[in-house]
């Protein structure tokens, strides 16, 4: 049987909210005029981050 009743929680317990950066940032690289996202912590866009490789599994081995 289906019942009309909603389930709900108290106020105070959903997570905190993300942190935002300042409106109107512009990639730090010369000649870049790419607008940053308020969510974006770093001071470049996706073109001019450093690749990095995330090692999810093991353990990183020791660069030679």
């Amino acid at each position: 049987m289906r019942s009309d009743n909603v389930k709900g929680h108290r106020p105070g317990n959903d997570p905190p909210l993300s942190k935002v950066e300042r409106v109107g940032r512009i990639c730090h690289e010369n000649d870049c005029d790419t607008r940053l996202s308020i969510y974006n912590k770093t001071g470049s866009c996706w073109q001019h981050q450093p690749l990095i490789f995330p090692n999810y599994r093991g353990k990183r081995l020791a660069s030679s």
